[in-house]
């Protein structure tokens, strides 16, 4: 099973400018294709997905919305065959990443139940 880093999302999310990038586009979309028909597995971790958010959003690298980013990031995610600790927690966060503008990524992974934040004063 591959780890899959930050390198390789954004690879095969942005449009490519060379024919370098071309390449290396090519091979992470075919990646996530075979992992799409459960041909391979792969992993990732919170920081990952948080890294690919700021690199999309970053006004110096993408500069794409919340919502941009994360309509173009949700569909990698989805895969059975894409691992990720507490999957649902963070498919949630992203729709809280687009709905929140002014959060960060990493603000709305309280992976916590509603109360619990509560209890603990969180909210």
């Amino acid at each position: 099973m591959r780890f899959i880093d930050t390198n390789i999302i954004i690879r095969h999310l942005a449009q490519p400018a060379t024919p370098i990038d071309q390449a290396r586009h090519l091979a992470a979309t075919a990646l996530f294709r075979r992992i799409q028909r459960r041909e391979e597995q792969a992993r990732i971790c919170e920081a990952v997905i948080s890294e690919v958010l700021y690199v999309l959003c970053s006004p110096r690298q993408y500069g794409l919305s919340h919502v941009d980013a994360t309509a173009r990031l949700r569909p990698t995610l989805r895969p059975r065959g894409l691992r990720i600790p507490n999957k649902r927690v963070y498919l949630r966060a992203l729709d809280l990443f687009a709905a929140y503008p002014h959060l960060d990524f990493e603000d709305t992974c309280d992976h916590r139940p509603h109360g619990a934040r509560a209890r603990a004063g969180t909210i």
